[in-house]
């Protein structure tokens, strides 16, 4: 299974590769355009409360701050 579920295991190593670079410069193009003019960030939900931590490595935007915060498993961490 591709890391990415929405990108094909058919082609070549070099197509899966180019799929994948593609979709990585989508993602970054997206948080730039968010760093520039301080909307939520599309890739990543956003909450008007923090959901119950407990799952590392989930992210999730707080819609007040616009600031992230990255599940360590036992809170939310904010980032800085």
């Amino acid at each position: 299974m591709p890391a990415d579920p929405r990108l094909s295991s058919a082609g070549s190593f070099e197509e899966r590769v180019a799929q994948r670079l593609a979709t990585i410069e989508r993602q970054l193009r997206g948080f730039t355009s968010w760093l520039g003019n301080g909307t939520a960030i599309p890739s990543f939900p956003v909450y008007d409360t923090p959901p119950a931590a407990g799952r590392v490595g989930r992210v999730f935007v707080l819609r007040s701050t616009g600031k992230l915060y990255v599940d360590d498993g036992v809170v939310w961490q904010p980032q800085t």
